[in-house]
């Protein structure tokens, strides 16, 4: 029989899917068609702002998650629609930041909920591992215009740490669904609660 999935993380496996397709539409868009792949980035954080405030809605107050994607969509639309495709140079993308800085606020209330309810660490690493993702997301994009005007190594080395962060984060996503499939597979058996 197969495993059931609660849908807070459904949201994951639809995040994955799409987290593929936008790399795959990237490099489909950077080295087949030859044109500027960044615009990526602002569809990335629009995905990301509205899979993770539709996560955390089930966890805390509803207002906080509107007015976060309020302002994550409305500040990626606004970027895109500002950028020149066509001109690296003035290509400025701040809404992965903004979108990492917002879910990092989504994680930590969360969390400061959980620690208040007396529940475990073990309830919140999924958070954890979340807030760590998304703040050195936002460490290592803050300088993003540096990264992708300037060939030098170090920019590099930016990209390939972000490349193992972004693997250990899906990894870790994964095995989040994995879990939670199992579990619920183990309640619906009876031979579990939790």
């Amino acid at each position: 029989m197969g495993k059931k999935i609660n849908n807070q993380y459904k949201l994951f496996i639809i995040y994955l899917i799409m987290s593929l397709c936008i790399d795959f539409l990237s490099r489909i868009n950077g080295h087949l068609l030859f044109l500027n792949n960044l615009i990526f980035f602002n569809i990335l954080s629009i995905l990301e702002i509205i899979i993770f405030s539709l996560f955390y809605s089930f966890y805390i107050n509803k207002t906080i998650i509107y007015f976060g994607l309020l302002i994550g969509v409305s500040y990626s639309c606004y970027e895109m629609y500002l950028s020149n495709p066509f001109i690296i140079s003035f290509y400025y993308c701040y809404s992965k930041n903004i979108v990492s800085l917002l879910i990092i606020i989504y994680c930590l209330i969360r969390i400061f909920k959980n620690t208040i309810n007396e529940n475990l660490i073990k309830n919140n690493c999924k958070d954890i591992i979340i807030t760590l993702f998304f703040s050195f997301e936002f460490i290592l994009l803050l300088p993003f215009n540096f990264l992708i005007n300037y060939d030098l190594s170090i920019a590099h080395n930016f990209w390939f740490l972000r490349f193992i962060m972004t693997l250990f984060f899906y990894i870790s996503i994964t095995y989040f669904i994995w879990q939670n499939g199992k579990t619920q597979k183990q309640l619906s058996d009876g031979s579990s609660f939790r």
